[in-house]
């Protein structure tokens, strides 16, 4: 950083030089367009970009070319060409079927030497509020799967459950992106405080999507035991599902005082959990889903604190 005066033209006009060292690294002309951005007492010159970013990874190993391709996905690549020898045509299979799984808005064409994967859904299509409508949508179809399940005593659908966290995680890095691309935008000064807050309570929503696929999958091992207590399981789901719903509320209103109260039943919810369901002796699946229960409550009760901290 470095401190520049502001000099006087004709007519009054005040002007400021810009640094040269800036000027050369990106290549600039006299007559060229610099994009003036201002906010307050923020003022941002930058560069008109128009064109796609690309990039090109060599694949390694399924894990770690996957990993780069999120990484890409995510900082606002719009093609990335994958690279791979034909002895590894077999697990370039796999990447790309999890590709497909798990990132929202691809396209991926074979190529000569690997695949091409292009980003085709705009992130200016999408907001923060409508993703995190999505992901509500998402987990209130879970919680009351389970229920349905339970009372069924449905297997497969406890499994179409534990499938439906993948679509939270594909919502989640569709977010991430957005708000990479929002950080690398001149007027993010504008949105800086409002990102962080999405960003705190994205996170607690995907937890949850982990916490509630978690808890199908110890169900399908107790579902059908005679044992299981069924009045007092869907009660607490019961509890659960509205007290998600109210951390919604509370985050699109910021509402303070509701946000205090999920603090509060937040925590409760997590001591009902395991008072009512945890001396239950049936399964160590059923522990754990009953831990599972009272994770939950804590995540709800932390991002009630998120949105006092915000409001």
């Amino acid at each position: 950083m470095e401190e520049r005066k502001l000099q006087e033209t004709g007519h009054g006009t005040l002007i400021v030089s810009l640094p040269k060292k800036w000027i050369k690294l990106n290549k600039l002309h006299k007559g060229d367009i610099v994009i003036v951005t201002y906010y307050k007492d923020y003022l941002i010159i930058s560069i008109p970009k128009s064109e796609k970013l690309q990039t090109t990874i060599k694949f390694l190993d399924i894990e770690t070319t996957f990993r780069e391709i999120v990484s890409k996905y995510i900082q606002g690549f719009d093609k990335i060409h994958l690279v791979a020898s034909s002895s590894q045509w077999k697990e370039l299979k796999k990447v790309r079927e999890y590709i497909l799984k798990k990132l929202p808005g691809v396209e991926v064409t074979d190529t000569e030497n690997g695949i091409l994967i292009e980003i085709v859904a705009s992130t200016e299509n999408y907001g923060i509020e409508r993703i995190i409508e999505r992901i509500n949508s998402n987990l209130r179809w879970m919680i009351l799967s389970i229920k349905q399940a339970l009372e069924t005593k449905d297997i497969e659908l406890l499994k179409e459950v534990c499938e439906k966290d993948d679509e939270i995680d594909r919502l989640n890095l569709l977010a991430n992106r957005y708000i990479f691309s929002i950080l690398k935008n001149p007027e993010f000064f504008k949105l800086r405080e409002k990102i962080i807050y999405f960003k705190i309570i994205l996170d607690k929503f995907e937890s949850i999507g982990d916490s509630i696929e978690s808890l199908a999958r110890n169900l399908i091992f107790v579902v059908q035991n005679k044992n299981l207590p069924m009045k007092k399981f869907s009660k607490v789901l019961t509890l659960m599902e509205k007290l998600i719903s109210d951390v919604i509320k509370a985050f699109f209103n910021l509402d303070k005082q509701l946000a205090n109260e999920i603090i509060f039943r937040g925590n409760n919810f997590s001591k009902i959990a395991l008072s009512q369901l945890r001396n239950i002796s049936i399964s160590e699946n059923f522990v754990i889903a009953v831990e599972n229960l009272s994770h939950i409550g804590q995540l709800c009760k932390e991002a009630g604190e998120a949105i006092i901290d915000f409001v």
